[in-house]
C-alpha cells in the first residue's frame, strides 16, 4: 500500500482551539441593538453560507441579518459589530499549544501540509499574518474558493494544490461541518481530533457525535502514529 505524503488539517477546533462563539455573537448583537438569541440563530445557520463562500462581506452579511430581524442598523452599529468579530477572529487564530511543533515535525518527516477551512473574510484577511501560515503549503479557505465542506470540490482543490492523490492524504479535524465524512467520500483517510476539554464548547460538530473511525486526543499523537510507517493510521482504533 502507498504511504501517506500529505496531511490536511481543519483550522478551528483543530490547529486552533475551540472558542465560545456564542459569547462574541451576543456582544455583536448588543452592538447592533438586536435580540442576541435571534441574532445567533440567523448568524450561525441561515446566513453562514453567504458569509463563508464569498457571496457577502462581513458588513453586508450583518446588514442582511438585521434586515431579516426587522431592524435597520446604522453604519456605526454595523462597523462596531464587524470590528468585534474581527478582533475575536484575530484572537482565535492563535495556534493550539502543540500545533506549531507538530507542523514542524511533520515537515521534517517530509509531509506536505494543507489546510481546509470554512471561514469568512476576516480569516482570509488575516491568514497570511498568522504564525501557522508559514507551515501550510496550501491553504484552501472557503471564502476564497466559493465552496464549503463537506462538498467534494474543496477536498479536490486541496489535493490538487498539494499535487497529491487523495489516497495519499490524511485529513484531521474536530468533526465540524461533516468534514470527516466529506473527506472519506473524497477518498481521503480521516482522523477525528477529540479534545475532551472542548467537546461541549461547539454544538456544530455532527461527525464528532457519530464518527467510528480513527480518533486522536491531541495533535501530537498524529506525529507518533505517522512515524510508525505506511498506513499506520489503519491500525489506530476509534475511541
Amino acid at each position: 500500500m502507498e504511504s501517506y505524503s500529505a496531511v490536511i488539517f481543519d483550522l478551528f477546533g483543530t490547529l486552533v482551539p475551540t472558542y465560545r462563539h456564542r459569547d462574541v455573537l451576543a456582544e455583536m448583537a448588543v452592538a447592533l441593538r438586536v435580540d442576541p438569541q435571534r441574532f445567533i440563530a440567523v448568524f450561525s445557520v441561515e446566513t453562514r453560507d453567504a458569509r463563508e463562500t464569498g457571496k457577502a462581506t462581513l458588513e453586508e452579511n450583518l446588514r442582511d441579518i438585521c434586515h431579516r430581524l426587522g431592524h435597520v442598523a446604522d453604519g456605526a452599529q454595523i462597523e462596531d459589530a464587524a470590528a468585534i468579530r474581527r478582533r475575536f477572529t484575530h484572537a482565535s487564530l492563535a495556534p493550539r499549544g502543540d500545533a506549531l511543533q507538530v507542523l514542524s515535525d511533520l515537515k521534517a518527516l517530509g509531509f506536505s501540509i494543507g489546510l481546509i477551512s470554512d471561514c469568512c473574510e476576516a480569516v482570509s484577511e488575516l491568514w497570511e499574518s498568522t504564525s501557522l501560515a508559514p507551515y501550510i503549503g496550501a491553504a484552501i479557505l472557503s471564502f476564497r474558493v466559493g465552496v464549503r465542506k463537506p462538498q467534494r470540490r474543496i477536498y479536490d482543490l486541496a489535493c490538487a494544490a498539494l499535487s497529491v492523490e487523495p489516497s495519499r492524504c490524511i485529513y484531521v479535524g474536530d468533526g465540524g461541518s461533516d468534514e470527516l465524512t466529506g473527506a472519506a467520500r473524497a477518498g481521503i483517510d480521516a482522523v477525528l481530533l477529540r479534545v475532551e476539554s472542548e467537546i461541549d464548547l461547539d454544538p456544530y460538530r455532527p461527525d464528532a457525535r457519530t464518527w467510528e473511525g480513527p480518533t486522536i486526543g491531541s495533535l501530537s499523537e498524529l506525529v507518533h502514529i505517522l512515524r510508525d510507517g505506511p498506513k499506520a493510521i489503519d491500525d489506530e482504533p476509534g475511541r
